[in-house]
């Protein structure tokens, strides 16, 4: 019915969306049965652990995105509900994910203070592998950063930066220190990462300020309980001075942002 007119689907389901309170919403979500004033958004499928038993999920990224402007994002007690009740499960763990780099954005405009820590990696074949989270486990060699509060801006290829500006989509943040330190975030729930080459090209092409000394972080974000081993492709080095028996941390900085859920949901 709707094939050729997506723009009116989506404007039916935006209706539903709004007809719904945040009360309603929780009970279609956590109900196993079919409900008539959620059938948009909400998907009952067998769990991954039995197929006795079913579960709901959201019905697609880009509708929870809908229900979180409308119902969740000024809710931090909700926002914190559907994060646990998301992870439970591998059907909707992406939505948890989802919930997570939502909120981290909300942290890095309010800026603040930062706290991070090394990952040490070591050399394969073919990659750096960045492993070692003792610095974060033991919170030693940490660096200390003010990030300044920031509206966000979409970064278009060639487009100048400012200092003190937050950039969404390679890369996240850009912030002030002396020197000016660009760091570039990738938030994630994941356990593994590889970085793409392409992506820190683009990061070391960028039109930054002239006549400005920057240093580069690539910083990683994720839940305090979740260490992600990040692989760097070599070959992106390749030409670089290098020494030989030099760590792939002194060569390219990565750092570590573990968030708790306390500072998560404040």
């Amino acid at each position: 019915m709707y094939a050729h007119h997506p723009d009116l689907y989506e404007a039916f389901i935006l209706a539903q969306v709004q007809q719904m309170n945040p009360e309603a919403l929780r009970h279609a979500l956590q109900s196993p049965e079919p409900d008539r004033s959620s059938d948009l958004i909400a998907v009952i499928e067998p769990s991954p652990s039995s197929r006795l038993s079913c579960e709901k999920r959201v019905a697609s990224q880009h509708v929870f995105r809908m229900l979180w402007d409308r119902h969740i994002k000024h809710r931090v007690s909700d926002a914190r509900f559907y994060y646990d009740f998301f992870r439970g499960s591998q059907n909707t763990d992406s939505t948890a994910g989802s919930i997570f780099q939502l909120r981290v954005h909300e942290l890095l405009r309010r800026g603040g203070f930062l706290r991070l820590f090394p990952i040490r990696g070591h050399r394969t074949t073919v990659d750096f592998v960045y492993n070692d989270y003792t610095a974060s486990e033991e919170e030693r060699d940490q660096r200390d950063l003010q990030l300044p509060g920031s509206g966000e801006y979409h970064f278009v290829e060639g487009d100048q930066f400012c200092v003190g500006q937050c950039f969404i989509d390679h890369p996240d943040a850009d912030a002030g220190n002396s020197p000016p330190i660009l760091l570039t975030f990738h938030i994630t729930r994941n356990k593994e990462y590889n970085l793409n080459g392409e992506d820190l090209r683009r990061i070391n092409g960028l039109n930054l300020p002239p006549h400005t000394s920057i240093c580069k972080y690539f910083v990683v974000i994720t839940p305090d309980d979740i260490q992600p081993e990040i692989k760097v492709p070599k070959a992106l080095f390749e030409g670089e001075e290098q020494t030989e028996g030099e760590a792939p941390e002194d060569l390219f900085s990565m750092f570590h942002y573990p968030v708790s859920m306390e500072e998560l949901f404040l």
